[in-house]
């Protein structure tokens, strides 16, 4: 009969495996979990790397042009917006013609000294600005008096959720002051469109505010997108193009000059150029003292530059978006 092992080696003996079979299954689970993350940044590296064209095949877009979700809008960042087929439309157009030596910061204001174009400085406004005041009136020759030359006024605003469209409180009272300073007054509206029907609506609702508010400056489209949350988020870049149209073509009808507000994101990634050529642009760029102004960043069909969101005027509650508005001289 063999001798049997003693009872503390055999509980020595057991503890190693049990810590041998921990190790392994730690291993295990380690080279499963390396593995995922592995994937993970392989698909995220592919979708981020893919061209314009190939999201947008990934994209399945309904009839009435709202994004369908899909795998690929889950990996993708909330700011990536539908793509449109005529995406980067003014890469073969020349951008206005900007060097960083045409400006020079004054203060918190940027001013052109070259020699292309006749500049004013100017403002928007919305209630936002007017409610912080404690008599809730901007002092419009204040303004003027601080080098303020134009001035355009929110009329109008649509949800970004529930896309309720309500009416600025002070656009009235706005248009008034700044046409009564001798300031060119433009307005515009914030919209939230997600059909041409809406858009018109929007239009509609401006054409009427003016009725008793004259103004002397454009009409201007703003369609955002900020990220998931906007309910503009999932709409293709023909329905975009095509609410800006339907909206620009009503203010025209009405006897306005329409303007598109738009940001780089929008201007490149969601409108079709061909079919908004007509229409001048307002472009949103903020820009800090340790920027440098370059040639082909701006675009060919663009007006007016708004370079900041932190300027003082006097007259002014809170600070205000300052803005460029470029002239051809010759």
């Amino acid at each position: 009969m063999a001798a049997q092992e003693p009872y503390c080696g055999r509980r020595v003996r057991n503890r190693r495996r049990r810590r041998t079979r921990m190790l392994i299954a730690l291993y295990i689970l380690l080279f499963f979990t390396l593995s995922v993350v592995g994937a993970v940044r392989s698909v995220s590296s592919r979708v981020s790397s893919r061209s314009f064209e190939e999201v947008e095949d990934y994209s399945a877009v309904e009839e009435n042009g709202v994004m369908e979700e899909s795998n690929v809008l889950s990996v993708l960042s909330a700011t990536i917006p539908v793509m449109n087929e005529t995406a980067f439309v003014f890469q073969d157009l020349p951008g206005m013609p900007f060097m960083n030596h045409d400006f020079v910061w004054e203060g918190d204001r940027l001013k052109y000294i070259g020699d292309e174009y006749d500049v004013r400085f100017g403002i928007d406004i919305s209630a936002y600005q007017t409610e912080d005041r404690r008599d809730k009136k901007i002092d419009w020759e204040a303004a003027k008096a601080d080098g303020v030359e134009f001035a355009i006024i929110r009329v109008a605003i649509r949800g970004t959720s529930e896309g309720a469209l309500w009416i600025d409180d002070f656009f009235g009272q706005n248009i008034d002051g700044a046409m009564a300073a001798g300031l060119q007054t433009g307005v515009y509206v914030f919209s939230q469109a997600v059909t041409e029907e809406e858009a018109i609506e929007e239009a509609n609702l401006v054409v009427a505010c003016l009725k008793d508010h004259p103004i002397n400056g454009p009409v201007c489209y703003d369609w955002e997108v900020e990220n998931r949350t906007y309910r503009t988020y999932r709409v293709s870049g023909k329905v975009a193009t095509a609410c800006a149209l339907a909206f620009c073509q009503r203010v025209e009808e009405a006897g306005y000059t329409p303007m598109i507000y738009t940001s780089h994101e929008i201007a490149d990634l969601r409108y079709d150029w061909e079919t908004l050529s007509a229409y001048r642009l307002w472009y949103p760029w903020y820009m800090s003292k340790g920027d440098r102004v370059t040639n082909g960043r701006f675009y060919p069909h663009m007006v007016i530059w708004q370079f900041s969101k932190r300027c003082q005027v006097d007259g002014v509650g809170k600070k205000v978006d300052g803005n460029l508005w470029f002239r051809p001289k010759y």
